[in-house]
């Protein structure tokens, strides 16, 4: 059995924020749930069964982030933002919405090709 290696570089928080992916330069928009946030990306709960694009805009609390899905499962899909986040975009999240702080933890392995 593989190991798996965390690569991520920032700290990821977990949250609890209502978003919407933008696809189609805007014609598609869909309700998401942003469940865990770090400056270079997200982990996304798709509300609705849909087809989400590779590419697309995720909005969320003020915010229009450009993203890449990484990695997808079930309704859960893994972005990496096209641009890391600055602190003052970081500031913008109430800490009501941090609903707990990830650190140090081991990623679960999504098994992939399915």
């Amino acid at each position: 059995m593989k190991s798996w290696i965390e690569k991520r570089q920032h700290k990821r928080e977990a949250l609890r924020i209502a978003a919407t992916a933008v696809m189609q330069d805007g014609l598609v928009r869909q309700d998401v749930l942003v469940v865990n946030l770090s400056r270079s990306g997200a982990m996304v709960e798709l509300c609705e069964s849909i087809d989400l694009s590779d590419d697309f805009t995720l909005l969320f609390n003020h915010s229009l982030e450009p993203c890449h899905v990484v990695w997808r499962q079930a309704q859960f899909a893994g972005v990496q933002f096209s641009h890391v986040m600055t602190d003052e975009q970081q500031s913008h999240f109430d800490s009501s919405q941090i609903v707990d702080v990830v650190q140090d933890e081991p990623v679960r392995q999504v098994p992939r090709g399915h």
